[in-house]
């Protein structure tokens, strides 16, 4: 355990207390090794820069965490003809100094960016705002996701939806999980094709997507390849059930496990995968089902 003070709004005011030179130092990327080198690109001892600073940058209690970036920039807190504090800023969100235990994370951090951008440094807001722009498309997507899922799963919730780690269910979960979809939807193919709609409202790429979509593959993958394919042939399908099917019969865990049922797909269906593939947005994607369909062609 660190004996350094865990960091408190109070003990980081005290410190702000003794400021009387703020200067901030981006990062010189042409060091070597890079990030050990900085550069100056604002300094103020104007009280008011004093004052505006602390509120802007004031800290919350929060767990202990550690950021494994080494930071967007240093600020260096001065006073006394001293160095008191050298922080460095983490994604407009945290900021970490050496004499304290842990990160610390900013109470407002669209606050921090933009005193730092109304002094010049803009970087951090742009950065700022990008990641907020991906965070909001990234819940869009999984707002989506978990208004497709099938109503009967939503007691399972929120493991069902983990951003970061693959569903590792154990065999009673999957098991309550199968009894859950046989209530609602009875036979298997209307299992399946409610988990194929369902697994085609994902983000968009076949790879690098969202690890809470890979449970709706492995559902379906509890499935026999006939029962999946007599669930595509019953009916007409929607956009998102026959994108759904290009990306099962085109993933790696499905050639693996199932390479002898690729060459039971019917022609019919391989000709509506194919011609939905060819509007698809997402070049990878076209690619793994190009390679794929072309095993088809060739067995």
């Amino acid at each position: 355990m660190s004996s350094k003070p865990v960091p408190t709004p109070e003990s980081f005011e005290e410190l702000l207390a003794r400021v009387t030179t703020i200067r901030i130092l981006d990062w010189d990327f042409y060091s070597d090794p890079p990030h050990v080198g900085t550069t100056l690109v604002f300094a103020t001892a104007s009280r008011a820069d004093l004052v505006s600073f602390g509120k802007a940058f004031e800290i919350q209690p929060s767990e202990p965490f550690h950021c494994m970036c080494v930071g967007e920039l240093v600020i260096e807190l001065r006073g006394g003809g001293s160095l008191l504090a050298e922080l460095t800023l983490h994604h407009g969100k945290s900021i970490r100094w050496g004499g304290w235990s842990s990160d610390v994370l900013l109470k407002n951090g669209r606050s921090a960016v933009e005193w730092l951008a109304e002094h010049g440094v803009e970087q951090p807001l742009r950065n700022f705002e990008a990641d907020e722009s991906l965070r909001n498309v990234a819940a869009e997507a999984r707002s989506k996701w978990q208004a497709a899922m099938p109503p009967c799963l939503s007691k399972f919730l929120p493991r069902l939806t983990n951003d970061f780690f693959p569903f590792g269910a154990t065999a009673a979960e999957l098991r309550e999980i199968d009894q859950a979809l046989e209530a609602a939807y009875g036979s298997e193919e209307e299992i399946a094709i409610h988990l194929l709609d369902w697994f085609g409202h994902g983000e968009g790429p076949w790879s690098g997507y969202p690890a809470y979509e890979h449970i709706a593959e492995k559902l379906l993958l509890r499935h026999p390849s006939s029962v999946i394919v007599r669930s595509l042939n019953a009916r007409q399908l929607t956009g998102e059930q026959v994108e759904a099917a290009a990306r099962l019969f085109s993933s790696l865990s499905f050639f693996k496990e199932r390479q002898a049922d690729l060459k039971s797909i019917p022609p019919q269906l391989m000709a509506s995968l194919a011609s939905h593939m060819q509007t698809s947005h997402h070049a990878d994607n076209r690619e793994r089902f190009r390679k794929m369909f072309g095993r088809w062609a060739r067995d």
